[in-house]
């Protein structure tokens, strides 16, 4: 069943699961379809800290700059930052965070963490028809070097760290 196509009690009850599965966890990753949905938006606004992933399509970049302004509105506590996918250079990765930042500095009043980005590499599609874990079938892979790069980068921030059992952060995509 999509998150999607959740009927908004169904939603719910399922986000009060979440919350309980937080208290045991020290991390909760709720991965969302891309869009503004009613439920994509209630899964992100339930989040502390939400990681938006966009590509550096200006459609793309809209779209999470709009994500981030309705999620922002229903939530001004959430914590967010913009990772940039299937990047060809360095150029069009940061420019992508920059646009996406820069906006919500100018027309929020917030700061959106700039987390980085992560390389096109064809070995990302080979390892899904393999149906593997690209960071488990290409370790070396740049993309693998990239998802390794963002969690440094979550760890340094005190988004994510190595902590005792009982301090919580729930984080939603």
């Amino acid at each position: 069943m999509l998150f999607r196509s959740l009927a908004a009690p169904r939603r719910q009850t399922l986000l009060a699961q979440l919350e309980k599965l937080a208290s045991h966890y020290d991390v909760v990753i709720v991965d969302v379809a891309a869009g503004v949905s009613g439920s994509v938006l209630d899964f992100v606004v339930a989040s502390d800290f939400v990681v938006v992933v966009t590509t550096a399509e200006t459609t793309a970049i809209t779209d999470a700059y709009a994500l981030i302004k309705l999620s922002l509105g229903r939530n001004p506590h959430c914590r967010m930052g913009v990772v940039a996918n299937r990047v060809r250079n360095a150029q069009e990765g940061a420019s992508a965070l920059e646009r996406i930042s820069g906006c919500a500095r100018r027309f929020l009043g917030r700061s959106v963490l700039e987390l980085g980005w992560v390389w096109e590499d064809s070995r990302v599609r080979r390892a899904v028809n393999e149906r593997v874990p690209f960071l488990l079938g290409y370790p070396k892979s740049r993309a693998s070097a990239s998802v390794r790069k963002l969690a440094v980068r979550l760890r340094e921030e005190n988004i994510v760290s190595s902590r005792p059992r009982g301090d919580e952060v729930v984080m939603g995509f």
